[in-house]
């Protein structure tokens, strides 16, 4: 059986996000929860990231078709309000 992946994760890609895993733990050897944890933060901020771009408020902008795209695959409970980008009560 053959295990397939996404077409646009290449290896450099995956070089890429060792690289900041490796410096994250600052070249250290570290045990597997340490490694789930930082990825679970990493991945957290990269949906913040996301947030803050469709949003307009962060460092990158989206595209309306990104928008639209990340509106229909990316619908979770959280808002941007509850994954601490805006104040509560703001306006979106």
């Amino acid at each position: 059986m053959e295990v397939g992946c996404d077409a646009s994760w290449t290896n450099n890609a995956c070089e890429s996000m060792n690289h900041v895993l490796k410096q994250r733990t600052q070249w250290r050897i570290s045990h597997l929860p340490d490694l789930t944890d930082n990825c679970r933060a990493l991945m957290e901020a990269q949906y913040k990231e996301a947030d803050r771009a469709l949003l307009g408020l962060g460092d990158f902008s989206s595209s309306q078709v990104d928008c639209q795209q990340m509106a229909v695959d990316v619908r979770p409970s959280a808002t941007a309000c509850s994954r601490g980008l805006l104040p509560s009560g703001a306006a979106v």
